[in-house]
């Protein structure tokens, strides 16, 4: 499972040498991997440059799926980190979709449902 975590106000690169290397505003600053099932959780520091290049070519490899939650901003969001290279394109199964999919709607509506919506009514507590 993967998800991220960005701040809009972040500069071009805030890295900590303090030298900036132009990076876009909006990238993500951290990046949450969960593997195995979740036996192993990673926190990625992406304003570290090989960080960044790893999470990048571990989402690429053919053999790995990504899992996600109305995933689509992540993507976008992680694109940025290859300079919004659209070749970027890891396989993705996208939770939301999925329970979309199943007739699963927000709350009064027929929107896409919240994490939190989906997993209390998945888990049966809602």
């Amino acid at each position: 499972a993967v998800d991220c975590e960005w701040h809009e106000d972040l500069p071009a690169r805030a890295s900590y040498g303090g030298a900036g290397d132009g990076r876009r505003p909006g990238a993500p600053a951290l990046v949450q991997l969960a593997i195995n099932g979740g036996a192993s959780v990673y926190l990625v520091d992406t304003l570290i440059d090989v960080c960044a290049a790893a999470v990048l070519q571990a989402l690429s490899v053919d053999c790995v799926t990504v899992l996600g939650f109305a995933f689509g901003e992540d993507l976008t969001r992680l694109r940025l980190l290859c300079d919004g290279a659209q070749t970027f394109a890891p396989r993705i199964v996208d939770l939301q979709q999925a329970v979309m999919a199943k007739g699963l709607r927000a709350n009064g509506g027929g929107g896409p449902p919240g994490l939190q919506a989906t997993c209390a009514r998945v888990l049966g507590t809602r």
